[in-house]
């Protein structure tokens, strides 16, 4: 008989596995649409997966457009694979003030 910490382990790595699998596919559909860097970060870069995390994306476009419309432009055309919740970042050299000296 399957414990239920056992469970919850083997919930957690399906969905490490889950994780895994869709970041390719993202990141690649990401570079398609001219994604100058792409940062991991949270609970999968962590390896800290639980059974709810979602894929944390720091996203740097190039500065053709705002980080607003970056984000509208991705999220209408990124196929998720049925994923709902992808937290990202997106931003453009020039919407990033903090560091515009440092070249991405």
């Amino acid at each position: 008989m399957v414990s239920r910490l056992e469970h919850i382990l083997s919930r957690k790595k399906r969905r490490e596995e889950k994780l895994r699998a869709a970041l390719g596919s993202i990141v690649d559909q990401l570079r398609a649409l001219g994604a100058l860097k792409i940062v991991l970060f949270g609970s999968l870069a962590r390896a800290e997966v639980d059974v709810g995390s979602d894929l944390d994306l720091l996203v740097i476009m190039p500065a053709t457009r705002t980080g607003e419309e970056w984000t509208r432009l991705v999220y209408e055309r990124l196929e998720r694979g049925g994923w709902r919740r992808i937290s990202s970042s997106i931003t453009s050299p020039s919407s990033t003030p903090c560091c515009p000296e440092v070249p991405f």
